[in-house]
């Protein structure tokens, strides 16, 4: 610190602070001198200010001047662009390189922005301008340096940081580029490796991370692939991890590749397609997607079982056919294995077939069939068909009895089937088809109808005459045709066949005589069958007693006339050649009077002599012609 214009014999002191503190230097201006420099060890690096007082002989110390002082010089940091890092790969010096510098220029390079290491320094040679740091190790990583330049007579400059990129490594393996060979044992597994360049080191791993190195191989000078030869890798499928090593680079990260078991791929069921031919062709399993060497094998079962037939796929061929003699001739499953060249055989996969080809069943509607009345054949016919076609007809869906069959002729594409008797109701047959080199069908159901049944006859055209015994009894019925036989039973069902008739020709109605249908009143049952039909159901007819109706007391008159004048009894609601009796007893006595109706007459007048002269009752009955006497009827009259 130099102070002017002083007076010989000042004293001068310098002080840290503006009162008190510490006296940092003092000095007494020399005689015939009128200033004075005072020196201090270090005032600091940074700027800041002295406290100076000056004490003159004879006088107090003066107050202090306060006087600023600039920090001390700093060296300029180097700039960012002017720094070069250069990471090489392991086993090479890194180096730091630093331009625009000026000779004597000391330049360190950092592990980071404040305190941290030293990693290199240097000084820059007389007519330089930059430098050239050696370092052993940066790190395989990016990451940064911190780099600083002390220049003559002045400070460190502060650290410049200057980021670095990763050691170079080398381009990890493309799975596809490698392929892993997985022998059965015995024979050792390969690791080919391709895409490379001469003096790439290729290693395989275990794992992805540590592990144990299986094989290491380096192409050859000119080759750009290699092939690694390891002793076992596993028996099951798995991964290796396969990495390069290029040359001044480092190791690549590991590529996964997966390799498949020492056992073969079982096939997919896609690959494999069954053919089941009809006896006496071979049957075919054809295997695709092979290469060529590959062993098909085709067994019975999925599990042990009988091999039923083997192929090998030949050279430059991807499938492979086995012949088998016969599957069977229904449905099924074969079980199928490949054994690859070096490999295991594989599992067996499971593919089914069908049945031997089967024959189209019928289509229902070109089937008619025909169920004649009994005593004509029914018939089946089936159109459609090719020659030499055989067509059973069954009873039944399933099983059943075979009710009739024939072969279609040369030439001809139906066939006509006469069977027996189908049955008088309607049902169902069933029937199939079996084509030449093929199974019979499955069977189509087809209804038939009911035998034609005839209608049975209306009531209303059926009278029935129900005679005392001695004059037959007779059933008329009308609405027929001719040839229509009719029948009269006695019971609605079952029964006995009280008479029988057939329409005459040009007729339209029969009379049927029956010796006695019961004295008593009843129902006779016919039936008609019409010619080609079924005899119809049977139609009740009610019939009355052979003993006439009793008539009403209703319609009864008697008039009981004065004596001189004969009585009368009037009965109404009759028919001609009805006899009407009158008594006058209700049982046993004699007939005092009777009555035949006339012809085109309903009522009959019977005149009596004298009935009496009082009140009392007479006692009328009918009998109709062919009829038994009714019972009598009483009838009240007046006194005369």
């Amino acid at each position: 610190i130099v102070v002017a214009n002083l007076a010989e014999g000042d004293i001068v002191k310098v002080y840290s602070a503006a009162t008190a503190g510490t006296v940092l230097g003092t000095a007494t201006v020399a005689t015939g001198e009128t200033s004075v420099s005072i020196s201090v060890a270090q005032l600091g690096t940074a700027a800041g200010s002295v406290y100076v007082s000056v004490k003159a002989t004879d006088k107090l110390e003066s107050a202090r001047t306060t006087k600023a002082y600039i920090a001390e010089p700093v060296t300029t940091a180097p700039v960012a662009a002017a720094i070069t890092v250069t990471n090489n790969a392991t086993g090479t010096p890194d180096t730091v390189a630093v331009t625009g510098l000026a000779e004597g220029d000391v330049v360190k390079v950092y592990s980071a922005a404040t305190a941290g290491t030293v990693l290199g320094t240097a000084t820059v040679a007389t007519g330089e301008t930059s430098v050239n740091i050696t370092i052993t190790q940066l790190g395989t990583a990016a990451g940064s340096v911190y780099v600083s330049i002390e220049a003559t007579d002045k400070n460190e400059s502060t650290r410049t940081t200057k980021a670095y990129i990763a050691e170079p490594v080398s381009t990890a393996p493309v799975a596809a580029n490698i392929t892993v060979t997985n022998n059965k044992l015995g024979t050792n597994d390969t690791v080919v490796v391709t895409g490379l360049a001469e003096g790439d080191v290729v290693k395989v791993y275990s794992a992805a991370t540590a592990g144990t190195v299986l094989g290491t191989a380096t192409v050859a000078s000119g080759e750009t692939s290699v092939n690694i030869t390891i002793t076992q890798i596993a028996a099951t499928a798995g991964n290796v991890y396969v990495s390069v090593t290029s040359t001044s680079k480092n190791e690549s990260a590991r590529t996964a590749k997966a390799y498949d078991s020492e056992t073969s791929a079982a096939l997919l069921a896609t690959a494999i397609t069954v053919t089941n031919n009809y006896v006496g062709t071979n049957d075919t399993v054809v295997v695709t997607g092979l290469a060529e060497g590959d062993v098909v094998k085709v067994y019975s079962a999925a599990t042990a079982g009988t091999v039923l037939g083997t192929a090998t796929v030949a050279t430059g061929e991807t499938s492979a056919t086995v012949s088998i003699a016969q599957l069977g001739s229904t449905g099924g499953t074969v079980y199928v294995s490949v054994t690859k060249v070096n490999k295991l055989e594989s599992t067996r996969t499971s593919k089914t077939f069908v049945t031997e080809p089967v024959t189209t069943a019928p289509v229902a509607a070109n089937i008619t069939v025909t169920n004649s009345a009994t005593g004509t054949n029914d018939s089946i016919v089936v159109t459609g068909l090719a020659e030499g076609d055989i067509v059973k007809v069954y009873s039944a869906a399933t099983a059943g009895t075979v009710l009739g069959t024939a072969t279609v002729a040369t030439g001809e594409t139906s066939v006509s089937i006469s069977v027996a008797q189908l049955g008088t109701a309607a049902g169902s047959v069933y029937v199939s088809v079996k084509a030449t080199d093929k199974l019979e069908s499955a069977r189509t159901t087809k209804a038939y109808i009911a035998e034609p049944v005839t209608t049975a006859p209306v009531a209303a055209n059926i009278a029935v005459t129900n005679n005392k015994v001695g004059i037959n009894d007779e059933v008329v019925v009308t609405g027929l045709a001719e040839g229509d036989v009719v029948k009269v039973y006695s019971a609605a069902t079952a029964g006995t066949v009280l008479g029988t008739a057939t329409v005459a020709t040009g007729e339209t109605s029969v009379t049927i005589s029956v010796a006695q249908l019961s004295p008593t009143a009843g129902s006779a049952y016919v039936s008609v069958t019409a010619t080609g039909k079924n005899e119809s159901a049977r139609t009740a007819k009610a019939y009355t007693s052979e003993t006439s109706a009793a008539p009403t007391a209703a319609s009864i008159t008697i008039t009981n006339n004065t004596v001189g004048t004969p009585d009368n009894v009037s009965v109404t609601g009759l028919a001609a050649g009805d006899v009407v009796k009158v008594y006058n007893v209700s049982t046993g006595g004699t007939e005092i009077a009777s009555g035949t109706v006339d012809v085109g007459q309903t009522v009959v007048h019977i005149a009596i002599e004298q009935i009496g002269t009082t009140a009392g009752n007479l006692y009328i009955t009918i009998t109709k012609p062919n009829k038994i006497e009714s019972t009598r009827t009483a009838k009240a009259y007046l006194a005369e």
